[in-house]
């Protein structure tokens, strides 16, 4: 009787709760405290936003992960914040009881909590900064973790495109119209626009209300000094559409399911002492883009022609730096899986992740997240897996730390960077591969499938710093891998594997490894690194 007693003495404090949205740990709320929200759609700094062509008056532009080049001409998203999450405490086990006892479900969105509800749906192809407000959340003194908010089915609208979209949101959350041009995939940015056949669509979904909590960078504390918090949900459209059958979007539920599923996976929040951050890359081969089977010319030391096989690399914990200190970035997840943020500290896959004998090929050039406001001028980040984390076995890991194909070993780690070719692709085909990892890593046994019991010899990672007011006003970091060959015969292989694995025998290794800005070691003889010629932002 006594634990019934309880239950129900909980119940009534969880409904409570439920109307205000936002509850103190005591379950009060006190007057004044109040989160403001908004919400922006982002691109990556390459799409484009055009006033007409294709008889519409506006679309975003983009390729997809594959390659397949986006018009979206209308793209809806009914979001509504639904409460501040609080940071896990001893009785965050109770709060997830009272979460599941609470029948009010979604329903509690913005439902007699005292604050103000969203201004509308948010428009990604909206002229200007497509920015939306999202209305106010009063909140209890507390500390929080997170925003929970959810794409919830309405019936806003916003003006009609060419006049024949649909755009009403009446039972469902999401509203899309993208048009498709599927022989885009494979071909590069350069021949974009030498085709013209397409198809277009439009799709609804979202029928249910769907929730997710999108997670701050580090706890907010609200009370009675720190009564206002302004936050911005940052909805990334370029990945909306990832993984999609596009033939079959209209009608197809699985595929809505999934649009849905990359939605929600594609947004990200920041408080206002936070800037957005939109990092852009390219992945070259001497300043053309780099396409699987592609050979370019003029390649090495001997200007041979390269035949292109695969071409991906780590990054990892990056950071602004400047005038107001360091800065940790968090990286926002992506549904393909490239990135891991966890503990303040971030991996991500760059380049062709899949590889190039992959089914579906697949590219990541395109990182977002946040980090404090402030004056910085370097983006600095590690070239490379940092080594708590590169030698954890392959197959529990999370990804993006699970590829096979980047991986060595249990005892050597991952690759950092995997650029496999074929030099003088018209003549003799030598196989010439950069694979940059650490080497020198022993654990007392040789046994590869155990981690090392030390610092390896050579770490081989490099750490990176770039003109971060170049890539604030939209400059891609380019990472090409032309000029680390400049002193290198692709066309030929003296000895050791063939091109540069990272060996300290390997002769092709010697005009390699000192390019990334590496000290390097031959035969024992120390070989001073030279400025890092892979990466750089134009």
């Amino acid at each position: 009787m006594q634990t019934n007693a309880m239950l129900r003495a909980a119940l009534v404090a969880a409904l409570s709760c439920a109307v205000l949205a936002a509850c103190s740990g005591n379950g009060e709320r006190e007057a004044g405290i109040e989160a403001s929200l908004r919400a922006t759609p982002m691109g990556s700094h390459t799409a484009s936003h055009d006033g007409g062509g294709a008889g519409h008056a506006d679309y975003r532009q983009f390729r997809r992960a594959d390659g397949m080049r986006i018009d979206l001409q209308l793209g809806l998203v009914n979001l509504v914040p639904i409460a501040l999450e609080a940071c896990p405490t001893a009785s965050a086990g109770v709060g997830r009881v009272l979460a599941m006892l609470n029948p009010m479900g979604a329903a509690v969105a913005h439902a007699g909590h005292g604050g103000s509800p969203p201004a509308g749906a948010v428009n990604t192809v909206a002229g200007g900064e497509g920015v939306v407000d999202l209305g106010a959340l009063i909140a209890g003194p507390g500390s929080y973790c997170g925003l929970r908010v959810a794409l919830q089915p309405g019936s806003a609208a916003a003006p009609k495109h060419g006049g024949e979209l649909d755009t009403s949101l009446d039972g469902v959350a999401i509203n899309v119209a993208p048009c498709h041009y599927p022989d885009t995939v494979g071909v590069p940015d350069t021949e974009l626009d030498s085709i013209s056949a397409h198809s277009c669509v439009q799709a609804k979904a979202a029928a249910q209300p769907r929730r997710i909590t999108l997670p701050f960078s580090a706890p907010v504390t609200l009370d009675a000094e720190h009564r206002q918090l302004d936050l911005t949900v940052v909805l990334r459209y370029e990945e909306w559409f990832d993984g999609i059958d596009m033939t079959q979007l209209a009608d197809a539920a699985a595929e809505q399911a999934r649009l849905v599923d990359n939605i929600l996976a594609a947004m990200h929040v920041h408080t206002g002492d936070e800037q957005n951050l939109a990092l852009a890359f390219a992945a070259e081969v001497n300043g053309d883009q780099a396409m699987c089977g592609a050979a370019y010319e003029g390649v090495g030391s001997t200007a041979q022609n390269y035949e292109l096989r695969d071409f991906r690399w780590y990054v990892s914990d990056l950071e602004l730096r400047g005038n107001d200190g360091v800065a940790p970035v968090r990286l926002a997840p992506r549904a393909d899986g490239t990135v891991h943020q966890q503990d303040g500290r971030n991996v991500a896959l760059l380049g062709l992740v899949e590889g190039c004998d992959a089914p579906a090929p697949a590219r990541t050039l395109a990182l977002a997240g946040a980090a404090a406001a402030g004056d910085f001028d370097q983006l600095c980040f590690t070239l490379g897996v940092p080594a708590d984390r590169n030698h954890g076995d392959i197959a529990t890991a999370p990804t993006p730390l699970n590829s096979t194909a980047m991986a060595w070993s249990w005892l050597g780690g991952r690759k950092f960077v995997r650029v496999d070719g074929i030099g003088d692709a018209d003549g003799a085909r030598q196989n010439f591969f950069v694979h940059l990892g650490s080497t020198g890593c022993t654990n007392g046994t040789g046994d590869p499938t155990a981690p090392p019991d030390g610092a390896c010899a050579q770490p081989n990672q490099a750490e990176i710093c770039l003109d971060y007011t170049v890539i604030a006003e939209g400059g891609r970091i380019v990472a090409d891998i032309a000029p680390v060959l400049a002193d290198a015969d692709i066309g030929s292989d003296a000895a050791g594997a063939p091109g540069c694995m990272s060996g300290t025998t390997d002769p092709e290794c010697l005009g390699i490894v000192p390019r990334f800005g590496l000290d390097f070691t031959y035969n024992g003889e120390p070989i001073p690194r030279q400025e890092q010629q892979f990466l750089t932002v134009r």
